[in-house]
């Protein structure tokens, strides 16, 4: 199944999204995506982060603010165990997937980082 389909099937059948088992602080990280709207958007970037940056070591989703503006965004932070050559393609690959997916206003609302071990 496709990320995109894997996506829509979440938002046909609501359940608990991938991205919350990863959040430093569950119930904030909920209200701060409805809010913002941005709740399909993320589980995108989780699953997209799961295909492309894999094998994980270790996956956390934040709440952040900008020291500059005040402003809140959320931080996916991944752990991979590819290889440092390999996984500059990988987030390449992922970026434009991201891209393809998930429309800019909602994409300003978080960053993907990544470490590789």
């Amino acid at each position: 199944m496709q990320v995109a389909d894997q996506a829509e099937s979440k938002r046909a059948n609501p359940r608990t999204p991938t991205w919350l088992q990863y959040a430093a602080d569950p119930a904030k990280m909920v209200s701060f995506c409805n809010s913002a709207g941005i709740g399909d958007a993320l589980e995108t970037a989780v699953l997209l982060v799961q295909k492309h940056l894999c094998p994980i070591s270790q996956l956390a989703v934040s709440i952040r603010i900008d020291p500059e503006h005040g402003d809140q965004f959320i931080v996916i932070h991944v752990t991979t165990r590819l290889t440092s050559d390999a996984a500059p393609e990988a987030f390449e690959n992922l970026t434009r997937e991201l891209v393809t997916l998930v429309e800019r206003e909602k994409r300003k609302q978080f960053s993907v980082y990544y470490t590789v071990t």
